[in-house]
């Protein structure tokens, strides 16, 4: 690509940037947003507590946070961001009118990356977020890269572990269910040993990216669990969504017909194995992808070229 092309999509990732600007004091949130809307996408919150909050629904790029503010102060928010491993990535900056060297070293201890002073300079504002805002894009993508698999350019499990507890505590704080499928090519071992692995990988990548087209929502993801395993994370999915889901994956495999004449049918087909927790589900991470590995292995017991459901609506074992 070359410099110009390299220059412009940075200006439309820095465009697409989120920024959080979090101030008790209404008219000091409202002139930090309108010195940056235009350049980023701004939102605004009024305390700590809500800063928390957004963040475990949303992911901003950076937030701007006031030092001094009623109810939770901003070192203390910024000391909870960093404690959580999924939301610490996030480049803070305070606002402040403190001069005390103590106090500085204070912000530096609990996670911030720079200071804006007030009265708010609009250049310095501009240009700190901006310097701030482009690293953080540079080092989502060298950490994307780390999360993608190399064969299927699907998710890896990498970047499962990161995402999956935030949508378990989004889906009880939303109150809305949250469906896994895990995902098995049939007789995939079949298939390697009698068209060899580089037809083998070739096969991963047709179905990864049939998989791939069966998610129509941006939320949904797709993860490579390991060798012909996927596994697909469908938040705000019911049941019965997450049948229709399913169901349309594996007509879409069958449909698209790969031969495969150590099967028994004669192409590559799936089994999927799913499970639902609803918001009053206590299950956590691994025991979540337990129970869709036994309703995959349930599905295989049954023949295999099929779908077994499974919901979870208590703590109890399901």
């Amino acid at each position: 690509m070359m410099l110009s092309g390299i220059l412009q999509q940075m200006d439309y990732f820095r465009s697409q940037a989120r920024i959080l600007v979090c101030d008790d004091e209404p008219i000091n949130a409202e002139v930090i947003k309108g010195v940056l809307e235009g350049i980023f996408k701004v939102d605004v919150v009024y305390s700590g507590e809500e800063v928390l909050e957004y963040c475990e629904k949303f992911t901003p790029d950076l937030i701007i946070l006031d030092i001094l503010m009623h109810g939770q102060n901003g070192m203390d928010t910024c000391q909870q961001l960093k404690k959580d491993p999924s939301l610490r990535h996030i480049p803070v900056i305070f606002v402040t009118s403190l001069n005390s060297g103590f106090d500085e070293i204070r912000c530096w201890d609990v996670g911030c990356v720079d200071f804006i002073s007030k009265p708010i300079n609009a250049p310095t504002l501009i240009n700190r977020v901006r310097t701030h805002v482009d690293h953080k894009l540079k080092t989502d993508e060298l950490t994307r890269l780390t999360c993608v698999d190399n064969l299927t350019s699907c998710y890896n499990r990498h970047y499962l572990s990161d995402l999956m507890p935030r949508l378990i505590r989004q889906a009880r704080r939303d109150k809305h269910p949250l469906s896994v499928a895990m995902i098995d090519i049939d007789w995939f071992k079949r298939y390697n040993d009698t068209y060899g692995h580089l037809k083998g990988d070739q096969c991963l990548t047709q179905i990864a990216n049939l998989l791939k087209d069966s998610l129509y929502r941006p939320t949904d993801t797709l993860i490579r669990f390991g060798g012909e395993e996927f596994l697909a994370l469908l938040p705000s999915t019911s049941l019965i969504s997450a049948e229709i889901i399913c169901q349309r994956m594996l007509e879409r495999v069958a449909s698209t017909a790969i031969d495969h004449q150590s099967s028994p049918l004669k192409h590559i087909t799936l089994s999927i194995g799913a499970c639902t927790i609803t918001p009053e589900s206590e299950v956590k991470m691994e025991s979540l992808i337990q129970l869709a590995d036994e309703r995959l292995y349930q599905a295989k017991q049954a023949g295999r070229n099929q779908l077994s459901l499974l919901e979870c609506r208590s703590s109890i074992r399901c």
